[in-house]
């Protein structure tokens, strides 16, 4: 799973298509459904956060 999340991560930030998000967030759906504990939470927030910053940081 971390694999993955590393893999659509250097993915995602490399590319400013909008499609990479949305297959993103799709895949962090399914994770956090299969994973309802609180290390899948714990690991969608830290990717949404790193997501979030490096979009704040391309656009301020």
């Amino acid at each position: 799973m971390f694999d993955k999340i590393q893999y659509w991560l250097s993915k995602g930030l490399m590319t400013n298509d909008k499609h990479d998000t949305v297959v993103v967030r799709s895949y962090l759906n399914k994770c956090h459904h299969n994973i309802e504990n609180i290390q899948g939470m714990f690991v969608g927030a830290i990717f949404t956060i790193h997501v979030w910053n490096s979009h704040v940081e391309k656009y301020t």
